[in-house]
């Protein structure tokens, strides 16, 4: 964005040499420097009228403030031990930037007052010398430091908002400062208790809220914001950035949503002190033109997985070179807190997104620092107590009550412009992809010509790669790829709630859904523990309408949902990875429900067309949608059995007769049809009408069968025991005629499905266990006895349960299900 315009790092660095030694004090010994400071503030301190009252100042002349200007430069400089001195210098030049408001005090001199902003471009450059660590300080020092800090800070951003005279060199001046000084205390690594670790916050929300007082006085220039970008990428290691980033963006957001889509879009709501962030006499245009230029300034947040990316600078160089055993520069012990900066910078992209889909939270958790965090909605944990940390450190796994997306929300496509990118690849994080692509760059790392890094324990400089680039297996244990998943669950829980949003009729880009399905596939892999991780977790609570919305394509995912669904639904105790997850049980169950009830008529409407699999396409066993209705209906009466909720269970009971329903309007449809073959080919005894093997479809599932195989020679299944097998599910009865298993097939004179020799035995078995639901004779029985026993078992104590199931048993008893008069043996 900023890549043809010049840098003003250097320039800042080169500030920053320049106030430390401006003083021709620095040329004389340290203790003559100081009996001269001391006398000469001392003095000037004592007309500020702190301790008795105001007097005009006795400098007249610019050559006296000048040199007076010098003593106290040199002054802001001395060890902290001199806090007295230090105080007065403080004291004076507060008193001197009065310069520039409306009523100057009485003390600051003329020369100051007649050129108040070229005065006071030298005395916030002076400052810089108050905010530079010093070395081997206590603790009580340090603290005198910092108070002295927050007075100039508070100062200077007083009169920034005040001052109606300030020009665009000032300003320029003002923002290099806040930017150096910044940079001075945030880019070393994180040391506890340091001036700096003190001070992050604070330096970072006066940097933060004066830029947006100079957008509105006087734009910064895009050197200045190519500035800042390059500084906040050294930064990252700070948790309070992305604190303050967030703030601030969230305030932005709240008010371009007012001008752009009006009163009647859903507010997004902040504290009252964020809202007063943004200058009210910031204009529209300078809103928006502010708003994405902030959000682009830390960069791509993914980064944050990249402990070699974030480590390097030559401030975590010096401390591995200086380390007394030796280390790399990721092993500082600041950035094991990257994981949950990663996954802050990612709920701040969430919390935008959700406030351009209308979905604004009473309260952003986790966001905008710890003072909303009292306001937060309460989770549920699934087992054991409440974690010891913040529930600001967790994904928002889901809410019991989300409001409605807004009528007026923009497209999917326009969010995914501005935050897919982002989200996408967060998504990745950990997968197969990324783990390719991690291996391809390290390799091509090690191509490159290798960088000179100097080894101090061998005392020399060698020729080497950083082997956190060549071996990301190298990383300490606390940064290694799965501790990121939480902000990995917020990513991929975002991109659902945005392709969630898509209206009737809108159109998304299909390079934007074919990463989604490959975010998707990659996250909804099952694991051999069968277990549910925060990802799973937060794909399901954020999927309930996936499959209801028309997505092209989106079919491709069902395989990977059932075996999700299949992980939460049917057992009573979910096997939870990890203790750390906070989400509402009962939340997570009604979401899956939803999707199974979304996706439990596709089977026989698809029946026997193929799903592609995204991830390998030389699959030598294609998959049928036909060959899911078995696992579907297993998730479902499982999920009956074990379900505890009253309104889960009034949504699988819903679900049960939903699929009776579709199987009895399946098999009138295919009777119809039958009913002709038959009338052209009578076949001999009674007939049942297995769609699988008296209509057409029967043929077209055997040359799936043979073409996947790849075999020629073919077989008759169950020719030497006398019962035929009927490939594929769905299959309905005849005139008369019931559903059967796969044990009374023998009485039945069906055309014989011929596959090839080599037919897997696990395909067979697969087939076998699908025909006791084949038909919906199957079902209805099934579904009878289950609910029946539930009744007598468990609804009988709940009233509300009990109609609900009445009522589907009323619903069934209304069905016409042809019968075979045959003796069903059902595999209960």
């Amino acid at each position: 964005m900023y890549s043809e315009w010049v840098s003003l790092s250097s320039q800042i660095s080169a500030d920053s040499c320049a106030a430390q030694s401006c003083s021709v004090l620095n040329k004389f010994p340290a203790s003559a420097g100081r009996e001269v400071t001391v006398s000469v503030v001392r003095q000037l301190a004592s007309n500020l009228g702190i301790t008795q009252n105001a007097e005009p100042s006795h400098l007249v002349r610019d050559e006296e403030v000048n040199w007076c200007m010098d003593v106290i430069c040199f002054g802001l400089s001395l060890p902290l031990q001199e806090h007295e001195t230090i105080k007065d210098c403080v004291n004076v030049y507060c008193e001197w930037l009065t310069a520039l408001h409306p009523q100057p005090r009485i003390s600051v001199p003329k020369p100051i007052c007649e050129d108040a902003n070229m005065y006071c471009r030298k005395i916030v450059s002076h400052f810089h010398n108050l905010f530079v660590p010093r070395q081997g300080e206590s603790a009580d020092t340090i603290n005198r430091q910092a108070v002295l800090c927050h007075r100039v800070l508070r100062t200077l951003q007083q009169t920034a908002q005040i001052s109606q005279t300030m020009d665009r060199k000032t300003w320029e001046a003002l923002l290099l400062f806040l930017l150096a000084i910044n940079e001075v205390l945030l880019a070393p690594p994180t040391v506890k208790d340091d001036v700096g670790d003190q001070l992050c916050e604070r330096v970072l929300s006066v940097l933060f809220e004066v830029w947006l007082l100079a957008c509105v006085r006087c734009f910064p220039s895009p050197s200045l914001w190519k500035t800042l970008q390059e500084s906040c990428a050294m930064w990252r290691h700070r948790m309070a950035l992305i604190d303050q980033w967030n703030r601030v963006n969230l305030a932005l957001t709240a008010r371009l949503l007012e001008f752009t889509y009006g009163p009647a879009f859903p507010e997004l709501k902040i504290s009252d002190e964020d809202a007063q962030l943004i200058p009210a006499d910031m204009t529209n245009d300078c809103v928006a033109q502010t708003w994405y230029r902030l959000l682009r300034t830390i960069g791509n947040p993914t980064a944050l997985c990249s402990p070699h990316i974030i480590s390097k600078s030559s401030h975590f160089m010096q401390w591995a070179l200086t380390h007394d055993k030796g280390a790399e520069t990721y092993q500082h012990p600041c950035l094991q807190a990257l994981p949950q900066i990663f996954l802050k910078a990612i709920k701040g992209i969430s919390n935008q997104v959700d406030a351009f889909l209308g979905l604004s939270k009473a309260s952003l958790i986790g966001i905008t620092g710890a003072r909303l965090s009292t306001t937060q909605a309460p989770l549920t944990p699934t087992s054991g107590p409440p974690s010891s940390n913040s529930l600001t450190s967790l994904p928002s796994l889901g809410f019991e009550h989300r409001p409605p997306l807004a009528v007026a929300r923009p497209q999917c496509n326009s969010i995914l412009h501005l935050f897919g990118e982002w989200l996408f690849e967060a998504a990745h994080i950990g997968g197969d992809a990324w783990v390719l692509n991690t291996k391809k760059q390290a390799n091509e790392a090690s191509k490159r010509p290798s960088s000179m890094i100097m080894e101090n324990r061998k005392g020399s400089i060698s020729l080497s790669q950083p082997n956190s680039l060549n071996d990301p297996n190298s990383l300490p244990p606390s940064l290694t790829i799965d501790k990121y998943e939480s902000g990995r669950a917020e990513a991929i829980g975002t991109l659902c709630k945005i392709f969630c949003a898509k209206k009737t009729g809108e159109e998304i880009l299909p390079v934007y859904l074919a990463r989604f399905y490959m975010a998707l596939q990659q996250c909804l892999k099952i694991t051999e523990a069968k277990e549910c991780d925060e990802t799973l977790a937060s794909i399901l609570l954020n999927s309930s309408d996936l499959f209801r919305l028309d997505l092209n394509g989106v079919q491709v995912l069902l395989p990977g949902f059932i075996s999700a669904l299949e992980i939460v639904l049917p057992d009573k105790d979910l096997k939870i990875k990890t203790q750390a997850m906070h989400f509402n049980k009962t939340e997570l169950r009604r979401a899956s429900i939803n999707i199974l009830l979304s996706i439990l008529t596709l089977p026989l409407h698809f029946q026997t067309l193929p799903i592609r699999d995204l991830t390998n396409e030389s699959t030598e066993r294609i998959i049928t949608f036909i060959q899911l209705k078995p696992r579907l209906i297993n998730i479902l009466m499982n999920a009956l059995q074990v379900e505890t909720d009253a309104q889960n269970t009034h949504m699988l009971l819903g679900g049960l007769l939903l699929t009776v329903q579709d199987a009895v309007t399946f098999e009138e449809t295919e009777l119809v049809s039958t009913d002709h073959l038959h009338a052209a080919s009578p076949a001999p005894g009674d007939t049942n009408l297995l769609s699988s093997a008296c209509s057409e479809r029967s043929a077209s599932i055997a040359s799936a069968g043979n073409s996947s195989l790849g075999g020629h020679s073919t077989a008759t299944i169950g020719g030497a025991t006398g019962n035929t097998f009927a490939a594929g599910a769905g299959s309905s009865a005849a005139a008369g005629g019931g559903y059967v298993g796969r044990d009374n097939l023998s009485q039945h004179d069906f055309p014989s499905l011929t596959i090839s020799d080599d037919f897997p035995m696990e395909l067979l078995q697969e087939f076998e266990s699908a025909s006791v639901y084949d038909n919906a004779h199957a079902l209805f029985v099934r579904a009878t006895y289950l609910v029946c026993h539930r009744l007598i078992s468990s609804w009988k104590t709940d009233l509300n349960v009990s109609l609900a199931a009445l009522e589907l048993l009323s619903g069934l008893a209304r069905l016409h299900i042809r019968d075979s008069g045959e003796i069903l043996q059902l595999r209960l």
